[in-house]
């Protein structure tokens, strides 16, 4: 079996109707790129650019029109807004939600949950409610689900998005936690100056086609404003700097 996810060629396009013509959108052009297995690699691009719809391709849940994914095992997401991916009244429930589904013993969802909330730093917190988790225990909560079903990779869409300072130093540290374990993991972001050390290879996607692929070291040596990113290697010496 490839220890690789490769992608070949993938085209995606939607039809819309101008009036009454049919116009074509063209939202993936010939993607092609390889994610090695056990490695962490940082999809950039600007809001729009494909990631997410690239992702949900290669996670199985959409179909490309043309071209080929080929993955080495089952793919789990933590989308954007993670509070939609729960459905457990309580952290504990929900982690075992999908392993109710497998139909396995009782005896073996509880431990695999158990093991699951501990690696999330989540078990004190199995009887919450999960509405009144923070968001950022929301994308951890959705984590151990997939860790829980033992999902080889996982794509973590936008996943810095309304998290504060301490929260994101948490992420990172566990996303940091789960590679060192040799899970696959892809991060989609725009905001590359809160994750882009953990990459072993970094991919520009721009308006649905890959721009840059290479190590992280080389991404920031490229013109990033170019596709509407911003450089994370800046210089702040005054306040007049901190502006966009």
């Amino acid at each position: 079996m490839n220890n690789k996810i490769v992608v070949k060629n993938v085209c995606k396009t939607f039809n819309f109707f101008w009036g009454k013509t049919v116009q074509k959108n063209v939202a993936l052009d010939n993607v092609s790129f390889e994610v090695e297995k056990g490695t962490c690699t940082v999809l950039a691009g600007e809001n729009g650019s494909g990631k997410s719809l690239l992702m949900s391709i290669i996670a199985g849940l959409e179909k490309c029109n043309s071209g080929s994914v080929e993955v080495f095992g089952k793919v789990g997401i933590v989308f954007q807004e993670a509070e939609t991916q729960i459905l457990g009244d309580t952290v504990k429930d929900d982690v075992a939600f999908g392993l109710k589904n497998q139909k396995l013993k009782k005896e073996e969802i509880n431990k695999k949950t158990e093991d699951a909330l501990k690696k999330v730093g989540l078990y004190e917190k199995s009887s919450y409610n999960c509405r009144f988790l923070s968001g950022g225990e929301k994308r951890r909560l959705a984590i151990a689900c997939m860790l829980a079903l033992d999902f080889p990779i996982l794509v973590l869409d936008e996943p810095y998005a309304n998290l504060d300072f301490l929260s994101i130093k948490s992420l990172n540290k566990l996303i940091e936690q789960l590679k060192n374990e040799g899970k696959t993991i892809i991060i989609l972001s725009h905001e590359l100056e809160k994750c882009l050390a953990l990459a072993d290879k970094m991919i520009v996607l721009h308006k649905g086609k890959i721009v840059f692929d290479g190590t992280a070291k080389d991404g920031i040596l490229q013109d990033l404003e170019q596709w509407n990113l911003k450089n994370p290697i800046c210089n702040y010496s005054k306040i007049e700097d901190l502006i966009w």
